[in-house]
């Protein structure tokens, strides 16, 4: 019985601990002001546009990993969404804080350049 107790609280553990780091990407776009928001968990990408009343998601995105601090959001059809590049150079282009991700968001036609943080990258303030 103990190890049938221990077994099933490792279990426990180990499913909890990995739930709690999937981490959760949040980058800010302006011209037009666009949110977007990835969690590796679901897998779902949900875009917020400012004055439209409910975001958009995508589901079943892939976080594709290019090289080394280069990243890759794919649609199911092998579209690029967005590319994230880990410079700690981001900028949302309304502000001077630095976010730890540049990113390009393409899944409308048009490229735009934003700036990026996870949970557990967070973006630094400007003084």
């Amino acid at each position: 019985m103990t190890k049938l107790t221990f077994a099933l609280a490792l279990i426990l553990a180990l499913t909890t601990s990995s739930q709690a780091l999937a981490d959760v990407i949040t980058c800010h776009f302006t011209e037009p002001f666009i949110s977007t928001t990835y969690t590796l968990n679901d897998q779902s990408l949900t875009i917020t546009t400012l004055g439209e009343n409910a975001p958009a998601v995508i589901k079943d995105v892939s976080f594709q990993i290019l090289g080394p601090g280069q990243f890759e959001l794919t649609s199911k059809e092998g579209k690029t969404l967005q590319k994230l590049d880990l410079n700690f150079k981001g900028n949302n282009g309304m502000s001077d804080d630095i976010y730890p991700y540049e990113a390009r968001y393409e899944a409308t036609g048009r490229t735009l350049y934003g700036g990026c943080q996870s949970l557990l990258l967070k973006m630094k303030r400007s003084p």
